[in-house]
């Protein structure tokens, strides 16, 4: 699945809830079933920069693709960080450079944010694509 179709898929999916606090709260549910980072895998080095809150994004190339996990200290920065490692999971370093989440914003969940946390998000998905485009620049 490509993540234009991704972006399409997670847009029908969340806006049955018709309030961005609801998909928050529906997001922090799910993203409990996620076990995580194990507390080794949270190095300094994988921090997320910018962030109030302690976030670690690590991805794996397999195949071509790219896989990535995360895990915060904080609930709704773990639910952010969750959906947008799920997102970009799967999808090729060119096309996760090329593509930005938009459904953030069209579920907007961007603007039901406090603007660190937001900022918080953006730099989420800034090393996202810095994992998988630092293999293309070498």
């Amino acid at each position: 699945m490509t993540l234009s179709q991704k972006q399409r898929q997670l847009i029908e999916e969340y806006q049955f809830l018709p309030d961005p606090q609801e998909r928050f709260s529906y997001l922090i549910e799910l993203s409990q079933a996620d076990p995580g980072l194990d507390v080794s895998e949270r190095r300094p080095a994988d921090l997320v920069e910018g962030c109030m809150s302690q976030v670690w994004v690590i991805g794996e190339e397999r195949e071509g693709r790219w896989f990535f996990r995360s895990d915060s200290d904080a609930p709704m920065v773990k639910a952010l960080a969750w959906l947008l490692t799920s997102f970009y999971s799967g999808a090729e370093s060119a096309e996760i450079a090329a593509t930005e989440p938009a459904f953030l914003r069209e579920l907007n969940l961007l603007h039901a944010l406090t603007e660190n946390r937001r900022r918080g998000a953006l730099n989420i998905v800034a090393r996202i694509k810095r994992i998988a485009t630092a293999t293309i620049h070498s």
